[in-house]
């Protein structure tokens, strides 16, 4: 009984993790929500004249390897984790497609899988 009880709290908490994603642009702050992470930065920290969508496949130098501080499963990364180049990346992927990039003054790095990256990436440089 008990340890139906922890398997259908484990299971609820999982899903509710899963579903907490957001970003939000408001008064020069980037937050992003994803699922037991958050980071609010200044758009000042993006470097982005070097900011571009990608798509992983293409670009493998930007695909999370190494997992720090992160949640991985089928079709979600999110937290901190590596590169193979070994760049510090804080991810909210849910596709390989359509990748935002935003690379940080501080040498790391910022990657985002939403539906309109470019209008992100427009929106942060009219900030």
């Amino acid at each position: 009984m008990a340890a139906a009880v922890i398997f259908i709290l484990t299971t609820a908490l999982l899903w509710w993790a899963v579903q907490r994603r957001r970003i939000v642009l408001a008064n020069g702050v980037l937050d992003i929500t994803a699922t037991f992470y958050r980071r609010k930065l200044p758009v000042a920290a993006f470097d982005l004249d070097k900011a571009r969508v990608i798509n992983l496949d293409e670009h493998g130098e930007w695909r999370p390897f190494l997992k720090t501080n992160g949640l991985g499963m089928p079709g979600l990364r999110a937290g901190w984790f590596r590169s193979r180049g070994f760049v510090k990346m804080f991810c909210l992927l849910t596709a390989r497609e359509r990748v935002l990039v935003l690379p940080e003054s501080t040498g790391g790095a910022t990657l985002l899988s939403i539906a309109n990256p470019s209008a992100l990436l427009d929106a942060l440089r009219n900030q």
